[in-house]
């Protein structure tokens, strides 16, 4: 997650942001985006922002962590769901994914 610094657009500042915090290189023009929504904090105020969420076609490098309390790594979608304050908005963003590319039904629901 983070913000939209003055003069990005979305796209860049959702490529800026991952370079900030794993080290992932997301090469331009490689971002499809999946939904846009409100989500809910994971607080007891129960704040609200709206997020923007992207499928990365292509990338480069190994995630890795670049700030402090940060633990970037790959999990299954399933974690996502079950693990996650932000299960329902990950719930929603499989279903786009889904729906614009049937063949990840498999890998994203895979006791579906």
């Amino acid at each position: 997650g983070g913000n939209v610094e003055e003069g990005e657009t979305l796209r860049q500042a959702a490529r800026r942001d991952l370079w900030e915090e794993t080290g992932l290189y997301i090469v331009p023009n490689q971002l499809i985006e999946l939904h846009t929504g409100p989500c809910s904090a994971p607080s007891t105020t129960a704040e609200r922002f709206e997020v923007t969420t992207y499928l990365a076609v292509q990338w480069q490098g190994v995630p890795q962590q670049r700030e402090a309390g940060l633990r970037p790594q790959w999990l299954p979608y399933t974690a996502l769901l079950n693990n996650s304050p932000f299960a329902q908005y990950n719930r929603t963003v499989g279903e786009k994914l889904i729906a614009k590319f049937p063949s990840f039904r498999r890998h994203i629901f895979p006791s579906e």
